[in-house]
């Protein structure tokens, strides 16, 4: 009885050192994903701005209230009612 009770604790000790390992393997994802998400948001933040930038550039963003209609590519025309 007795040596099983000290084979099973050296099995739980096994298990309790791969536990941690995983939990530290885990964490260093964990750290990556953060750094990486933040990053993709910076990208994100950085991209928004170029648009922004080109949009102002464009002749119709500036002149919207030029716009008379809206043709769809399936031939569908859609016009403002006259105010």
């Amino acid at each position: 009885m007795r040596d099983l009770i000290l084979e099973q604790a050296k099995i739980n000790g096994s298990i309790s050192k791969k536990l941690a390992s995983y939990d530290k393997f885990l964490e260093n994802i964990n750290t990556e994903m953060d750094s990486a998400i933040k990053e993709q948001h910076s990208c994100n933040k950085n991209i928004e701005l170029q648009i922004a930038q080109l949009a102002t550039t464009l002749p119709f963003a500036t002149n919207l209230e030029k716009v008379n209609s809206i043709t769809t590519r399936g031939g569908k025309s859609t016009r403002d009612p006259h105010m």
